[in-house]
């Protein structure tokens, strides 16, 4: 079986790549392995880089790609390496062992949404690896293998050659006597789990750091492809940001539902994840929660902290369709309560439904239009009664959290 050697973030690319049909066109792709040395001895480092290159020739548009890199882990460790990203917004590393052979899983995806995805030049090395010689063997090896690479005009993998620069063996001596190896870096790590440091170079490659992963904010990246209903819909960059952080989940595998209503328990079930899923202090006195049900938590935390109300001190309504007064009116109440400045109050004169917002809620909307988590609609109306749909929620808590939708 597999163990952990670290922990790990790691892209399900495969998942998508293995979805995608071949492509019609003869583009090929080659990722050639290459060090910097012919031979090293037992103590040295090796520098190994990876190169992307295309049979055209010409720059291209990536929008995601995935390389293992195996190793004895014996013979070799890791002590350091630098993913040159080249923009790509999306970059996860980590190595699982499995007896004496381990794998450098690498995987960069493009976060941007763009259609054009990310532009490369042929001829491109992604990745830097620097690995230490542990002990002495005639034919040391790493091997370069499971390359995908998946285009952003039709999101179509593209034929991999290996370009005779797969593997690369090399003689390792030992010159004196055989050597203890020591634990790489200076972050504490020991054992089986290493420390590696981390930092974020001057054209915006991630210097690895392996243990916790170089984004673990990003894990399982590119979930939003499995939803087969969120191709050009207007939210779609903002329903991708909290799919990608599991803030917000689909009503199946592959629907979202964008347009779909928001109701009371979703809204609160998505702010009870952005804290961590917290355990309420007790039941909050609502008798129409359903025990155990996907949002009982939820609902009672957030009541516990003065982020919701109910319809009475009995009833919560999870069901019932989140209006738009009580969507702002709910994050207003979730801001408060994190402590953040929720002095912004917005004129609401300029909306010609702004007579149709609930007493309660006029402070929460004023905030929310001061602040411009909401902005109104091309009518001129704010629509406090309508029902908030899935796709507004997801654009509004990506706005809170800072992403420019």
């Amino acid at each position: 079986m597999l163990k952990r050697a670290t922990s790990l973030a790691l892209i399900t690319v495969l998942m998508l790549l293995a979805a995608m049909p071949a492509a019609a066109s003869g583009e090929t792709f080659t990722f050639e392995l290459s060090a910097d040395k012919t031979s090293l001895d037992v103590g040295e480092q090796l520098t190994v880089t990876l190169t992307v290159t295309n049979n055209a020739g010409d720059e291209y548009g990536l929008l995601a790609m995935q390389n293992e890199i195996f190793f004895d882990n014996t013979v070799f460790e890791v002590v350091s390496g630098s993913v040159n990203t080249h923009g790509i917004s999306g970059a996860t590393t980590g190595i699982r062992s499995e007896e004496n052979e381990s794998k450098f899983i690498f995987a960069v995806v493009d976060m941007s949404l763009s259609n054009d995805g990310i532009r490369m030049d042929p001829g491109t090395t992604v990745l830097t690896l620097n690995f230490r010689a542990l002990s002495a063997t005639n034919t040391a090896q790493l091997r370069n293998e499971n390359s995908k690479i998946l285009l952003a005009d039709d999101r179509t993998e593209r034929e991999i050659t290996d370009g005779g620069g797969g593997v690369i063996t090399l003689p390792i001596t030992d010159p004196t006597t055989p050597t203890t190896p020591t634990t790489p870096g200076d972050a504490g790590g020991t054992g089986d789990t290493p420390g590696y440091s981390f930092q974020t170079g001057p054209r915006g490659e991630i210097i690895i750091d392996l243990p916790d992963s170089p984004l673990a904010d990003l894990p399982d990246i590119h979930k939003c492809y499995a939803f087969t209903d969120i191709d050009g819909h207007w939210g779609r960059a903002a329903i991708c940001f909290v799919i990608e952080r599991d803030i917000f989940r689909g009503v199946s595998d592959t629907i979202f539902d964008p347009d779909g209503t928001m109701t009371r328990a979703m809204l609160v079930t998505v702010l009870h994840r952005l804290e961590n899923t917290p355990a309420p202090r007790e039941a909050y006195g609502f008798e129409d929660l359903t025990a155990g049900s996907w949002y009982e938590a939820a609902v009672n935390w957030a009541a516990q902290n003065g982020i919701v109300e109910g319809h009475s001190e009995t009833v919560f309504a999870p069901y019932d369709n989140l209006t738009r007064e009580q969507m702002v009116t709910i994050l207003f109440r979730y801001q408060r309560f994190k402590g953040q400045n929720t002095s912004a109050s917005g004129d609401l004169s300029g909306f010609a439904d702004s007579g149709d917002i609930s007493g309660w809620a006029i402070e929460g909307v004023r905030y929310g239009v001061g602040s411009g988590l909401i902005r109104g609609f091309e009518d001129d109306t704010v629509r406090p009664q309508g029902s908030a749909t899935r796709a507004q929620v997801a654009t509004i808590i990506s706005r809170m959290m800072g992403l420019d939708v």
